[in-house]
């Protein structure tokens, strides 16, 4: 009976895990950052939901909540990366 209950269980938490979106898709429906960012943002995001799903803890999957979620994520990503510097050393840098 045991066996029974931890397979439904099992069953349970890979479904949870199917309904999760991928990380491609999750990043393409947010707009206005860098791609890279919104990938990053959304493997973070969906590792954090996969380990919650497999710790049994309640988690809210929803699209239109998770596209939030990455979209800040992702500005927070990209504001992060680049900052302004000051070359006081007199020698030319070129930069990208």
């Amino acid at each position: 009976m045991a066996d029974l209950t931890e397979s439904s269980q099992s069953d349970a938490v890979q479904e949870r895990l199917r309904a999760l979106p991928s990380v491609e898709r999750l990043a393409s429906s947010v707009h206005d950052v860098p791609h890279a960012a919104a990938i990053n943002a959304a493997r973070e995001e969906l590792d954090e939901l996969r380990e919650r799903i497999q710790a049994g803890d309640p988690v809210d999957a929803d699209p239109a909540v998770l596209r939030e979620v990455v979209a800040e994520r992702a500005r927070l990503l990209a504001d992060g990366s680049l900052r302004p510097v000051i070359n006081a050393t007199g020698v030319i840098l070129h930069t990208n």
